[in-house]
């Protein structure tokens, strides 16, 4: 069902239709592009746009109030809740949907200068069936309201490319049936579904609150695995503010704001699950046990935390070889050098994990002119005193086994534990590198 709405008249006004997933979701349709609020999918002259989250929310702020003025404060408050930011910061995502939509001459989004911005194209609505995501169950009259519990946030990559892939509507069912198990999962754990931007779900735990977050997170990354996609995922305990948000339940509040953080914190690299060190304390020992330090790490805002990852594989996947002799002494773990031309790089005490790739922020840098070679390619981390390794990337891996020459290709994103000393070929197999640009060798240091 369509409606035309010119831009003088704000978009979602006077129609008694409440926002987000409590009833039927919308779409928009301007000018050449199209926005999906569901799935955050933003189209221009038919083609799929990669954009990052925070411009399709001011987007989505924009289009719900089509032909308003809407302030600089308003946007921050609707896009960054809780966070005192500079303009600048929405200036540079206001440029960046512009961008997207070949809005060189600012027809589209409209700056009203000192005060905010405008939507300027005539918009059409059309109203989408209701999302099979569910609402928490708490009152609509109901006060803000400080508890405890666990927030977990789960984010599904790459579903642009997805989409690309399969297509828009088979992948949009692929994904819509990942998010229905997983808030399933959430409430089978007495967790609330509490909202969805079309690929995420935030959670909230309140009964044995960070063992039920981690035990929902290991089962929605193994959920993924079986389907074909990858989760980034992150979880945090402390206060949570429930509240309403544009007339549908919400939460807010610090351990939300740590959780966000965390389950991207290697983008890029999905497969994990983020918790803070003070919130693995709280674990039962079997959860405790998939437990491993990732290392300090500065999140955004927050300040500097120890940050640890939790386990999800049924069982770790190894190279055939054997790793060096496991130290059951307790004895500390050796560090593990890394060589690539006359560049080197020692992993091992604080620094326990880095990425391999041609990067500007990867432990160490391996160019690829083709390139072959992804940004982030490797993830190397330590692991209960082994260093395992780990492909992220589009063209493969393969080690060599620096005691018997053995050659294998790592497995696409499972952990593969290396031997004492031997070489990696990125993008490539090592008979298409014979002068070793593109191999990374490695060995035990100490």
């Amino acid at each position: 069902m369509f409606e035309k709405r010119p831009a003088s008249e704000p978009a979602g006004a006077s129609q008694g239709q409440p926002d987000g997933l409590q009833g039927s979701a919308l779409a928009y349709s301007f000018g050449k592009a199209r926005f999906d609020e569901r799935s955050l999918e933003l189209t221009v002259a038919g083609a799929l746009v990669k954009l990052e989250r925070k411009p399709l929310e001011c987007l989505r702020c924009l289009l719900r109030r089509a032909g308003e003025m809407v302030t600089h404060d308003e946007l921050l408050d609707a896009v960054w809740p809780g966070r005192i930011l500079s303009d600048s910061v929405l200036k540079k995502c206001i440029s960046s949907l512009r961008d997207a939509l070949q809005d060189d001459n600012q027809d589209m989004v409209k700056t009203v200068h000192g005060y905010g911005y405008r939507l300027g194209a005539p918009v059409q609505i059309e109203h989408l069936k209701p999302s099979i995501l569910r609402s928490p169950s708490f009152s609509a009259e109901a006060s803000p309201e400080l508890r405890h519990g666990a927030a977990l946030i789960v984010d599904i990559a790459a579903t642009v490319e997805l989409r690309q892939h399969y297509g828009s509507a088979a992948a949009s069912r692929r994904i819509r049936k990942l998010l229905d198990s997983i808030v399933l999962e959430a409430e089978a754990s007495h967790g609330a579904f509490i909202k969805s931007y079309g690929d995420d779900v935030l959670a909230v735990f309140e009964k044995d609150p960070i063992n039920s977050a981690a035990s929902v997170a290991i089962a929605a990354q193994r959920a993924a695995a079986q389907a074909g996609m990858q989760l980034y995922a992150g979880l945090h305990a402390g206060e949570i503010e429930f509240r309403h948000y544009m007339g549908h339940p919400d939460a807010a509040g610090q351990a939300i704001n740590i959780a966000a953080r965390l389950h991207k914190l290697t983008e890029g690299a999905p497969g994990r699950i983020f918790m803070a060190e003070d919130s693995v304390a709280a674990l039962a020992p079997l959860l405790r046990a998939r437990a491993t330090l990732f290392g300090p790490r500065e999140l955004r805002g927050l300040g500097t935390m120890s940050v640890w990852t939790l386990d999800w594989h049924e069982m770790l996947t190894t190279a055939e070889t054997l790793y060096a002799e496991d130290t059951g002494d307790g004895g500390p773990c050796p560090g593990l050098l890394l060589r690539h031309g006359q560049g080197s790089v020692q992993l091992g005490g604080a620094n326990r994990s880095g990425f391999i790739g041609r990067g500007k922020d990867c432990a160490l840098r391996v160019p690829d002119p083709e390139p072959r070679i992804s940004l982030k390619h490797l993830l190397i981390e330590q692991s209960a005193g082994r260093w395992l390794a780990e492909d992220i990337s589009r063209n493969g891996t393969w080690l060599r086994d620096g005691g018997n020459g053995e050659e294998t290709l790592l497995p696409y994103c499972n952990k593969v534990m290396l031997p004492r000393a031997g070489a990696l070929c990125l993008g490539r197999a090592f008979a298409d590198d014979a002068d070793g640009r593109f191999t990374v060798n490695f060995e035990l240091a100490g």
